[in-house]
């Protein structure tokens, strides 16, 4: 199923992540949210043009897991991200 595929095809590396992590999609990134597993928001990166590929650094935030929203187009797909 094309669904699945799609899904196979985003990665976040690397995972765990200290400083920074490149995430590509097989569509233009629009935007990038990160999230605490509590659910507060702990970044947001808007990505202008038709990247479809992005470099975030997260040397700033502190250790832990989060949840990764990718926005492409009319898709989002959510990732969980271990930051050490």
């Amino acid at each position: 199923s094309r669904g699945l595929g799609d899904v196979y095809k985003r990665q976040l590396y690397p995972n765990p992540a200290v400083d920074n992590v490149t995430i590509s999609a097989d569509s233009p990134i629009t935007s990038v949210e990160l999230f605490t597993l509590n659910g507060s928001q702990a970044m947001k990166q808007a990505v202008n043009g038709s990247s479809t590929s992005i470099d975030l650094n997260v040397s700033s935030l502190p250790q832990g897991i989060y949840i990764v929203r990718i926005v492409t187009g009319n898709k989002t797909i959510t990732k969980r991200l271990i930051k050490q």
